[in-house]
């Protein structure tokens, strides 16, 4: 038995062996399908004629592909599949009577032709159809039993190339009132305020601006003051309806609003049947093969195709491809080449089919947001009480929603085709007129379910006709008009041609939703690659990447990059040539490779199209510099004094919040009294708004430090000038240069050899003037010092000078995790992971930040100075992170401990970690006593409001024992947290690894470098074509850009909404605010605020999720059910209250009344959320904004000024600040509060200058 299962087992393997290698050639000969019109059948199977020979058009053998995307011009035709016709004898020859009612003819008669030819009367028709959808059927001809498409009559094509909704009779539901006939205040045509007299405001840009500014005010007037507004005829008096206290003039609105419902209804239910009809019948025809009475060898032909096609062998036609069919230039030709068998009559009958389906199913998506418009309208007229409240307040908000619902509806109903032109002729009637379209709009709009608006076509036909002359072009579209969802997507569209790399840039806060909303555009009927292209300097430039691009030019795909990225390839491209111009490296084949990569991708660059989004900011003088050091290090000179003045200066500033001193003075009574005049003169300062005191210190006023705080600083200088052993002058002539005071030596008796060098300095002036008393006693000190002190000391006075005027002002001025910062732990492995060669001084120094808690990916602070100065504050405010404090801090002392001798507890390492613990406010296990001041330490080693939250510190005697040195392991967790807890933020600790491992090892200095800036992008150096576009664009522009197209009344029209107190309104914080209590009154506030728009940065120390949840405890989960928020990859996310779960906010399905936005600095512009038509939003000022930020903050509400408002939070230190300037403009009085905010906030010179 074993035997013969053996065998059987055998034979069964043969046999799959077998028969698996003959599938395999089956396969293999199948899938050269090429090969199918030369195919031998099997001998065994059937034998074919010999003499019978088939062969196949090449054309037909291509995938389904069209010609090219440039059809920028078609005629709107009628589709009538049975025209009317009057009977006469002529047509005597067809037939004389209906062939369904029998009916004859007589002359005159209304006759329908039917494809063959043949006549019927109208009704019989139309019964015909009928009965034919009642079946869920297609009408045939009953003679031929031809399908018989639907209807497009001529009247329907004059309705879908202006009013498509006129169809239901649009004179009874609504109308167009003139809005000086509502009784609204006109809008002025003064700007309401005049800048000119502020110092910042003299130059030419700003001087331009604003006159700019004034004619765009009076151009906006004119076309607000003139314009009508769209109403609900049956709803012209909200007012009079709410209250009218009988309901009759509510219950007579609603009737007629159900009415305007069922028109809407029905007529959707006759385009989406013809929609139903017409798709599928357009799918056979175009797939149709007649085989019928034909010769013997066409017959086997089309056979043959037919069963290539039943196979998957050939391609068949689908509805992508039909719609695609519409934008190309040889559209009948592609659809022949797909089916080589329909006729060129019958191709461009199916192409005028389908734009007939488009145009109803574009009717339907219309339809139904009416529909939608008119259901929430309804809700509105019938509250749930059955009848408006009685409080007048509360009638007024009633009546303010109705009408805005109402507007919303009519202007919904009202929607016109902006891109379809009457080519008929003056003298042709409107049932006659011929219209021509661009099918590219008609294809976007069928695609996204929208109806184009006219500024936005008229703004993609500028670009586009720009490009085509090869001009460059920035144009300005007001903020919610659709730039990043529907003007960039056109443009990739119509400029993607199959030789043109297109590339698109933005901000990188923009970057994710760019790119998701072109993959929604481009993923169904007109499909399109998009590419993501990133490079830095760490970047090396492949061949694949380079066939990557090139393939996406060659296929009409779209790559998006950031700015940085497109710098980063030439100033890459630079440094490789440079590298391969120094004959002392060795050179290498794979750098000459990279380089060659890279000067392709730069030559599809030439050759291709760059669209900005956003491009004032892109181009910004000040935020658009890229630098990529050259050459070798060197060490920083004057080293470790250019670091030991700024741990010295920023210590006194930080003496006021901790009341300790962490530098070498603890003995001096000189340093303690100067330490106490400047806690004065830092409290006076927050008194006076000179400071502000959240998040931490920031200086506000310039001129204030310089008169208050300067002085007292130079006498805390003067302590660190002796300690470095500066001598051979008094300290009155130490302070004296260091502050440009020559007041203080102005009773000096200098020697004859000062004098004589002084007066021959004099007389050197070109053209001699006359010296002021100070500068005349600061050049007798100069020169005194030149002949006393050595090129040492003049380093230190200079250094110290230098931080006393311009170092130290700058950098108090600056806002932790805003404008500066360090990377955490997660951003660093998040850069790292993008670029691997990511250098490790952005992980150990200060860099820029380009908002609120987002780092810059590549750029750097240029000064050396102002890193270390910031690298200081950076470290101060946000403590040692983990891995500083255990692979640095840690492992050094334990390295150093290892090396030295004697006892344990008298090693030097062993005692510098002792007194750490101790001013920590820690204990050493096994240490007699712990330190008498212990909680004032530990409490002053912490920040005010984490001691606060902690309650002092810690209070646990077991939280802050610790091992001693020699004890520590690092692989102890417990200890290794307890201990971290205790130290990383002592400034002890934090100056001993800043002198010891992070200035030494990386404040190395490179003497050149290359830069590249906004100039590389609007200039022709990288891209011969460029377009841009912002809805806050600004003058300063690259030569090579031209002038900026402005459009016309939009800045009129922000002037105007923003200045309007019943759309923006102010509210002045309490002294004393904190992030969390402004939290809170957000929170709690009445009436409820649907949106937090951070564009002042005052949300600092929270994450964005952080806020969300905070905000739900606190108040707002009395009716929010959830808190919308950008997470760190730039997307939309929603923290749902009912389960704490956070989730993207497409998924959520809580309705917009019922939840809240909160917008981050970075997520300011360009973001777009939804909101309920009343939405109130709270908007923060911040000290560095200008009108740009405001306005782009402001309208994230998409409806403000049409029912939805913002208040404008206005800290004390924020008020002060403007007063300030106010006080440097006459004639401010009479002006409203926010006519004066944007006064301040105008930009001066063109680039923008703080509050």
């Amino acid at each position: 038995g074993g035997g013969w299962g053996q065998n059987s087992y055998q034979r069964m393997e043969e046999l799959a062996q077998k028969t698996e290698k003959q599938c395999a050639e089956e396969l293999a000969s199948v899938a050269d399908w090429r090969s199918l019109a030369r195919w031998e059948p099997p001998s065994r199977a059937w034998q074919r004629e010999a003499a019978i020979t088939v062969e196949i058009d090449a054309s037909a053998e291509r995938l389904l592909a069209v010609t090219d995307h440039a059809c920028a011009s078609r005629h709107l035709a009628a589709v009538e599949s049975c025209p009317v016709l009057t009977f006469s004898a002529a047509d005597a020859h067809r037939n004389t009577s209906c062939p369904i009612s029998l009916v004859d003819f007589e002359e005159g008669d209304k006759v329908c032709r039917l494809p063959g030819g043949h006549l019927i009367l109208p009704e019989c028709l139309q019964q015909l159809v009928d009965n034919a959808r009642d079946e869920g059927k297609t009408a045939c001809c009953p003679l031929t039993r031809e399908e018989l498409p639907p209807d497009t009559s001529k009247r329907q094509i004059r309705h879908f190339a202006t009013t498509p909704l006129e169809a239901i009779g649009l004179d009874r539901w609504v109308t167009l009132v003139p809005r000086s006939s509502l009784g609204y205040p006109p809008a002025a045509s003064a700007l309401g305020f005049d800048t000119r007299a502020h110092p910042d405001a003299r130059s030419k840009v700003a001087r331009d601006m604003h006159s700019r500014l004034q004619m765009d005010a009076e151009e906006f007037a004119k076309q607000y003051n003139t314009s009508s507004v769209a109403r609900c005829a049956f709803l012209l008096d909200a007012d009079a309806l709410v209250a009218d206290e009988s309901m009759a003039t509510c219950k007579a609105a609603v009737a007629e609003l159900q009415a305007l419902l069922r028109e809407l209804t029905k007529q959707r239910e006759r385009d989406s049947s013809f929609v139903r009809e017409a798709l599928p019948l357009i799918l056979r025809r175009a797939n149709h093969v007649p085989v019928e009475n034909l010769p013997p060898a066409e017959k086997r032909s089309r056979e043959l195709f037919v069963l290539r096609q039943l196979a998957e062998q050939e391609a068949c036609v689908s509805l992508d491809f039909m719609v695609c069919l519409l934008i190309s230039t040889r559209a009948d030709a592609d659809l022949r080449a797909a089916n080589p068998f329909l006729t060129t009559d019958a191709a461009k009958r199916l192409c005028d089919l389908l734009v007939a389906a488009i145009l109803h199913a574009s009717r339907v998506g219309q339809a139904n947001r009416a529909v939608s418009e008119a259901r929430a309208l309804l809700k509105l007229l019938e509250p749930p009480s059955g009848a408006f409240a009685a409080s007048d307040a509360a009638r007024r908000v009633a009546a303010s929603a109705i009408t805005l619902q109402a507007q919303t509806l009519a202007e919904q109903v009202l929607t016109r085709r902006q891109y379809v032109s009457d080519d008929g002729g003056i003298n042709r009637t409107a049932e006659d007129a011929m219209y021509s379209y661009d099918p590219r709009f008609l294809t976007f709009e069928f695609t996204h379910n929208i109806v184009l608006r006219q500024a936005q076509v008229e703004l993609v036909r500028e670009f586009t006709l720009a490009v085509r002359e090869g001009k460059p072009l920035v144009k300005q579209m007001l903020m919610g008009g659709g730039k990043t969802t529907v003007v960039g997507p056109l443009l990739a569209l119509l400029l993607a041609d199959g030789r043109t790399l297109v590339l698109q840039t933005m901000p990188p806060a923009l970057l994710e939703q760019s790119k998701a909303t072109l993959r929604a555009a481009f993923s169904s009927i007109v499909r399109k690659r998009v590419f993501t292209l990133s490079f830095d300097r760490s970047s090396e430039m492949r061949w694949p990447t380079v066939e990557k691009l090139r393939r996406a030019a060659r296929n009409r795909g779209v790559v998006l990059a950031t700015a940085n990225t497109i710098k980063s390839l030439q100033l890459k491209m630079l440094e490789k040539m440079d590298e391969l111009r120094d004959h002392r490296r060795k050179q290498h084949p794979v750098m000459e490779e990279a380089m060659r990569a890279l000067v392709q991708v730069l030559t599809l660059f030439r050759g291709g199209c760059l669209i900005m989004d956003e491009v004032d900011l892109l181009l910004h003088p000040l935020k658009a510099e890229l630098n990529f050091p050259i050459g070798a290090r060197h060490p920083l000179d004057f080293s470790p004094e250019r670091w030991t003045i700024a741990i010295h200066m920023l210590d006194a500033v930080f003496f006021v919040e901790r009341r300790s001193m962490c530098v070498p003075f603890h003995q001096s009574g000189r340093a303690h009294a100067v330490l106490s005049e400047l806690q004065r003169v830092i409290e006076q300062g927050y008194e006076e708004r000179a400071l502000q005191r959240s998040p931490h210190l920031v200086l506000l006023n310039a001129e204030w430090y310089h008169s208050h705080m300067r002085p007292v600083m130079a006498r805390w200088t003067l302590l660190w000038l002796e300690a470095n052993h500066l001598n051979g002058l008094s300290l009155e002539q130490i302070e004296a240069y260091i502050t440009a005071n020559g007041e203080l030596v102005s009773n000096t008796a200098w020697d004859a050899e000062t004098e004589a060098a002084a007066r021959a300095q004099e007389e050197a002036r070109e053209p001699p003037a006359a010296a002021s008393s100070n500068a005349a006693a600061l050049r007798r000190l100069h020169a005194f010092m030149e002949r006393r002190l050595d090129a040492r000391a003049f380093k230190l006075l200079n250094l110290a000078s230098e931080w006393l005027r311009t170092f130290l002002p700058h950098c108090l001025q600056k806002i932790d995790r805003v404008s500066f910062g360090l990377l955490s732990i997660g951003e660093y492995a998040r850069l790292l992971a993008a670029e691997p060669q990511m250098p490790r001084s952005r992980f150990k120094l200060a860099i820029p930040f380009v908002g609120k808690d987002v780092p810059s990916r590549a750029s750097e602070f240029a000064h050396p100075d102002i890193i270390i100065g910031l690298s200081v504050l950076a470290y101060r405010y946000e403590g040692l992170r983990r891995p500083d404090f255990e692979q640095d801090v840690v492992a050094l002392l334990r390295a150093d401990f290892e090396k030295e001798v004697g006892p344990f507890p008298l090693r030097k390492s062993s005692q510098l970690y002792e007194s750490w613990v101790q001013q920590a406010g820690g204990v050493i296990k096994g240490a007699r006593t712990a330190p008498a001041n212990a909680g004032a330490i530990a409490a002053s080693a912490i920040p005010t409001e984490a001691a606060a939250e902690t309650g002092g510190g810690a209070d646990d005697e077991d939280d802050r024992v610790v091992l001693p040195l020699w004890l520590l392991k690092q692989s102890n967790d417990e200890q290794m947290n307890k201990l971290y807890d205790l130290l990383h933020r002592l400034p002890a600790t934090i100056h001993w690894y800043l002198e010891k491992v992070v200035f030494p090892q990386y404040m190395q200095h490179q003497v050149c470098k290359l830069s590249a800036s906004g100039q590389e992008l609007g200039s022709s150096m990288l891209f011969s074509r460029r377009l841009g576009f912002s809805g806050t664009p600004s003058d300063l522009l690259p030569q090579h850009l031209g002038k900026c197209g402005y459009e016309r009344g939009s800045d009129g029209k922000m002037l105007h909404v923003l200045t309007d107190p019943h759309v923006v309104s102010a509210s002045f914080e309490p002294a004393g605010w904190t992030v969390k209590s402004l939290l809170r009154s957000i929170a709690t506030a009445e009436p409820k605020f649907s949106a937090l728009i951070d564009t002042g940065a005052l949300i600092t120390g929270l994450s964005n999720k952080a806020v969300a949840q905070y905000l739900l405890a606190n108040g707002l989960g009395r009716w929010c059910e959830g808190v919308v928020f950008l997470d760190e990859s730039d997307e939309k996310m929603i923290l749902v209250r009912a389960t704490g779960r956070v989730l993207k906010l497409s998924q959520c399905g809580i309705a917009v009344d019922k939840r809240f936005a909160f917008y981050d600095q970075i997520h300011t512009i360009g973001m777009d959320i939804k909101h309920s038509l009343n939405a109130q939003a709270a908007l923060t000022l911040g000290k560095d904004m200008v009108f740009r930020d405001l306005a782009q903050g402001a309208f994230r509400m998409r409806g403000i000024g049409e029912g939805q408002t913002v208040v404008i939070l206005i800290i004390p230190e924020v008020a002060q600040l403007m007063s300030r300037q106010l006080a440097k403009v006459a004639g401010t009085e009479g002006r409203s509060d926010t006519q004066q905010k944007l006064m301040l906030l105008q930009p001066s010179g063109g680039a923008g200058a703080g509050a």
